[in-house]
């Protein structure tokens, strides 16, 4: 079914291209034609006043007669005459022939570009979001929705099986299974996102993040180790994220490896000040952790 809005959309675009053709080519065809004649006037305009003055100079000192300078003049009259409409005729026919290549070229630019989204543009994306000011981007460049707004599964369903190279649109995905409590489908959609886009999503902290958590959610024992290597990961590209050493500190507790949760909730302290209660309630973890693994006498 045609939307009314892609209808609109392909109207403006025939505009745009048919006006864009007529801008091209009319301002094309006087700029071409227009500057070749003021530059070929001028430079003959040049030579015919300098063989005037030279008529002149020699007629006050007496080397021509007055009859000599006038039939001279005349006869640069009649070559300046001449010379415009050879240059007048040059012109036209410079212009019927590689200028007109030219132009059709130029003219041909926009009706290539319009072709080429035809074949890999995705004009369903134009009713994706509706809304006015749904979409606002971060400092990083990432493309964040108003919660309120954001499509159904169904709708990101329909829109990624017509560009299924969207990685990012997988990652939306993901996310509304994972607000619908469907963690393994979340993880199967995120993983879709991370192998089509294995330079940007797959170095980002936070989506690492989130899908290293989505794995804890789906609550499959083989999976937190590939979880906890994630998220170490994330750590080293944004080592600055408090969040991801408490995360790492409260799995490597539960996986009972507690020197390595010391570890990580030492860093976090770094983060907080003297007074602050995280601080506190962070002391007591690691407290808790030193005194389970003084108990292991089997270190893991």
């Amino acid at each position: 079914m045609v939307l009314f809005s892609e209808v609109v959309f392909w109207i403006i675009a025939a505009l745009m291209v048919v006006f864009l053709m007529l801008c091209v080519w009319a301002g094309f065809k006087g700029m071409y034609s227009d500057r070749q004649q003021f530059e070929s006037t001028e430079l003959n305009q040049q030579v015919y006043s300098d063989e005037l003055s030279e008529l002149s100079r020699d007629l006050k000192r007496g080397a021509i007669s007055l009859a000599q300078f006038n039939q001279g003049k005349e006869e640069i009259y009649r070559r300046a005459i001449e010379d415009a409409e050879q240059a007048c005729e040059t012109g036209i026919q410079e212009e019927n022939s590689g200028s007109f290549l030219l132009k059709l070229l130029l003219c041909a630019i926009p009706v290539l570009a319009l072709i080429l989204y035809i074949q890999v543009g995705n004009p369903s994306l134009i009713p994706f979001f509706p809304e006015k000011h749904l979409a606002s981007y971060n400092e990083q460049g990432e493309v964040s929705l108003k919660k309120a707004h954001l499509p159904s599964i169904e709708e990101m369903q329909k829109y990624l099986k017509e560009s299924p190279e969207d990685a990012r649109g997988w990652l939306t995905l993901g996310r509304l299974y994972n607000e619908q409590g469907a963690p393994q489908k979340a993880l199967d959609a995120f993983n879709k996102a991370f192998s089509l886009s294995p330079d940007k999503i797959n170095q980002e902290a936070g989506h690492i993040t989130e899908r290293a958590l989505t794995m804890l959610q789906t609550e499959k024992t083989e999976l937190i180790p590939e979880a906890k290597k994630e998220l170490e990961r994330a750590v080293k590209i944004d080592p600055q994220n408090v969040e991801l050493y408490e995360i790492l500190g409260l799995l490597s507790f539960r996986m009972e490896r507690y020197s390595d949760a010391v570890s990580y909730w030492s860093e976090a302290l770094n983060f907080y000040p003297e007074d602050s209660p995280k601080r506190l309630y962070l002391l007591d973890a690691i407290a808790e952790a030193k005194n389970r693994s003084s108990l292991d006498f089997f270190p893991r």
